[in-house]
């Protein structure tokens, strides 16, 4: 996909120096000695009904804001209908019948999350920490877009607030008018922001997720796995060398056993620099 393109919202904070990938046994095994980690696609993910609904809500929103600039007007011109254009753009973009796919993989910035252990239930738990300029850095095939990381936004105002805002600084660019540059544009901001919104309730995760965009008609990396969902598609992304920071093993039983076995995983497979912590967290089974 083009290059130099918008970046997400430039309003965007850093995310913190280590970000972690909470994961069971097999993709700790999988992403340490294949040194990929696996990007999903949104619509197979744990929280792809929310994910669903969210995006309903924004599209509602946009399509009703967009008509009400529109009424305003009263049949005139200037930046404010192509500001309306361009919402109505965003709204299109998320239409689930979109040949665009969003494929995401998850982080936290919390290292030692209860909340997490227990999704992954007793000794098979382990959380990836991985530097995050290395994951800012990813890059998939030509065929995918990587569009960084991006914040989970757990208020869909603040999402609301974000597409204003890119309206309002594209109804100003002097392109002439929507065209397809402005549908490139509101799309490499509005599919990512369409997978990264979630209900408050979620917020202790302080999620972060890694985004690619890829086209059905010219995504050829797309593999499958089998889950619960089905076949799921996924793509993977090569992890740089020397990202790895720390293996922390989720609580339960052997505890010390686990962490020799990381250990071991780890220097074999050439993560050496990365150290290996315990969780202290209280589960209990």
């Amino acid at each position: 996909m083009a290059s130099g393109q918008p970046e997400q919202d430039n309003q965007q904070p850093e995310a913190p120096e280590v970000l972690y990938h909470y994961t069971d046994g097999a993709g700790l095994l999988g992403i340490l000695t294949s040194r990929n980690i696996w990007a999903t696609d949104v619509e197979f993910m744990s929280d792809a009904h929310e994910l669903a609904f969210v995006r309903t809500e924004l599209r509602n929103w946009l399509y009703t804001t967009a008509n009400r600039i529109l009424q305003d007007l009263q049949g005139g011109g200037g930046p404010e209908v192509f500001r309306a254009r361009l919402l109505t753009l965003c709204a299109d973009n998320l239409d689930p019948t979109s040949p665009y796919r969003v494929f995401a993989t998850c982080f936290s910035e919390a290292r030692d999350l209860l909340s997490q252990w227990r999704g992954y239930g007793s000794d098979v738990g382990y959380a990836i920490g991985i530097e995050s300029p290395a994951l800012r850095g990813l890059r998939a095939s030509p065929d995918l877009d990587f569009r960084g990381l991006q914040r989970v936004l757990y208020d869909l105002g603040e999402a609301k607030n974000v597409l204003l805002r890119v309206a309002d600084e594209l109804a100003h660019v002097p392109l002439g008018h929507p065209g397809a540059h402005s549908d490139l544009s509101t799309r490499l901001i509005t599919l990512p922001l369409g997978a990264t919104v979630k209900d408050a309730a979620f917020s202790e995760e302080r999620e972060w997720r890694a985004i690619c965009i890829g086209s059905t008609t010219t995504l050829e990396n797309q593999r499958f796995r089998q889950t619960l969902l089905g076949p799921t598609p996924y793509i993977e992304l090569p992890l740089p060398e020397s990202c790895i920071r720390e293996v922390v093993v989720g609580p339960g039983a052997y505890s010390d056993v686990r962490r020799n076995g990381v250990r071991l995983l780890l220097d074999k497979a050439g993560w050496s620099e990365a150290v290996v912590s315990a969780s202290v967290a209280p589960l209990r089974m």
